[in-house]
């Protein structure tokens, strides 16, 4: 053996048995290398490791391999070839994250080209440092501390929320899903009322079975029949590798819904309903649950009759409000970035962060679309990106037109102005402008308004039209 293959597999051996965990990854980002220090932090051995390909995102799943993958990927500037030292939370196999110091080192070949990048695992107690990060950066790894914060305090796997304008839904949201009661979610458009009820349905004891949900403003009514007939009747087809049966039904826009299907739900959960049918491997069935959405205020819509009172109690047993995107502030960076590290995955090229520009423009906006316009803007500025960071340049014209239009504002309406001084001031000028013409002689003045000369006299006295005596001079009397 050749002193130089001795000396290699020194320094392999020194690297596979070190405690400070390195790991290798190539420029497709694939874990190429995953030493024994890696496998003691973090739970996952080298074989389960290996071949893995890196993306810029936080899982939303603790225990899975993506939750290790995603905190072990660069930034993208480091792909770009540029050496760089971050805070991160390296996410064990058994969910838990760790604070640490990620050293990341970009590996050239002779051609310039990147051939891979290094990294390097450090301690950092008690947290990462945070605000010695660049804004990007930062709002990745507070992201993946949001996470884990909401799984431990709330069970809750798959929600981005911090401010404190959601603080009461997600204490509903984590009651809610240790109940099977009716659930009536209120909220506009696009606040992410189905993203909840979803939420509660899969975090609950019936993740198992299937989530369904109705749209019965955009559904025909035949179909919104047919659908529910099946569902109650328990025939419902199971879908191919999927629940074998229906665990919650979810109703958008329930006050849409016809009163006789309306009749027919509240006849079919008023009763005590059977359990949903067994069928060969399911679990233990229990009846299905019932939950609804609407924009409007409930006790409006019973009001006006639009949603019957018994299926309105049966729907109501919890209800849970949630507030638009424009009154969520603290909410919307993470969101932001949980939109944008979404679209990093599959994708070939990752995408660190927002420019501050960006960020300016979207504290300005009021978001009339919610949760689902961002996610629409941060698409469309990803597939327009061509760097590592979205700039303003990237946001596509819907949104800046939307932006300009808000900042213009609707146009001024017109005060109302009382008519009667209008009407004595355009009378005022007609009776100047006629005694102008008439050089004051009152007669001619008079027939040019089609007035008598006595009238003419009383309205200029009404008006406060001085007399200018002209009368004696000229003779008219």
């Amino acid at each position: 053996m050749t002193t130089s293959n001795r000396r290699r597999r020194a320094l392999e051996a020194t690297l596979a048995n070190s405690v400070t965990p390195v790991f290798l990854l190539d420029a497709r980002r694939r874990v190429m290398y995953f030493n024994a220090g890696c496998e003691r932090l973090t739970g996952w051995r080298a074989d389960e490791v290996l071949g893995r390909v890196c993306e810029y995102r936080t899982s939303a799943e603790p225990g899975e391999i993506e939750a290790l993958t995603g905190s072990l990927c660069p930034p993208p500037e480091v792909l770009g070839g540029r050496a760089a030292s971050v805070a991160a939370y390296v996410v064990a196999k058994d969910g838990s994250p760790a604070a640490r110091r990620m050293a990341f080192f970009p590996l050239q070949g002779a051609d310039g080209g990147l051939q891979g990048v290094l990294g390097v695992i450090s301690p950092m107690e008690p947290a990462p440092p945070l605000a010695a990060e660049s804004p990007a950066r930062r709002l990745h790894a507070e992201l993946a501390s949001l996470r884990g914060a909401l799984r431990q305090r709330y069970g809750l796997s798959n929600f981005v929320a911090r401010g404190g304008s959601m603080r009461r839904v997600l204490e509903q949201i984590a009651l809610a899903r240790k109940s099977s009661a009716g659930v009536l979610l209120i909220g506009p458009r696009g606040a992410g009322k189905e993203h909840v009820a979803r939420t509660i349905h899969y975090a609950g004891d019936a993740a198992a079975r299937a989530f369904v949900p109705l749209d019965c403003r955009r559904t025909a009514p035949r179909e919104l029949k047919n659908s529910l007939r099946r569902l109650l009747d328990g025939d419902e087809p199971p879908s191919p590798g999927g629940p074998r049966h229906t665990g919650a039904l979810y109703l958008a826009d329930v006050d849409h819904l016809p009163r006789d299907l309306q009749e027919l739900l509240a006849s079919a959960f008023g009763r005590e309903r059977p359990p949903a049918p067994a069928r060969v491997g399911d679990a233990a069935a229990s009846p299905m649950r019932l939950m609804a959405a609407t924009t409007r205020d409930p006790r409006a819509l019973l009001d006006e009759e639009s949603l019957l009172p018994e299926l309105f109690y049966l729907v109501s047993t919890l209800t849970i409000e949630l507030p638009p995107l424009a009154e969520r502030p603290d909410d919307l960076p993470p969101l932001a970035q949980h939109f944008l590290e979404a679209r990093n995955r599959g994708a070939a090229r990752q995408i660190g962060g927002i420019d501050d520009a960006v960020w300016r423009k979207f504290r300005e906006y009021n978001w009339p679309g919610n949760l689902d316009e961002l996610s629409r803007v941060i698409a469309a500025a990803c597939d327009a990106c061509g760097g590592n960071t979205l700039g303003a340049a990237d946001l596509p014209f819907r949104f800046r037109t939307g932006l300009d239009a808000q900042a213009t504002g609707p146009a001024k309406a017109a005060r109302p102005i009382p008519l009667q001084p209008f009407l004595e001031e355009v009378e005022r000028e007609r009776i100047r402008l006629a005694l102008e013409q008439a050089r004051d002689n009152k007669s001619k003045a008079a027939e040019l308004l089609g007035i008598t000369r006595p009238r003419l006299y009383r309205r200029m006295q009404a008006l406060g039209i001085e007399d200018s005596n002209a009368d004696e001079a000229t003779g008219d009397r």
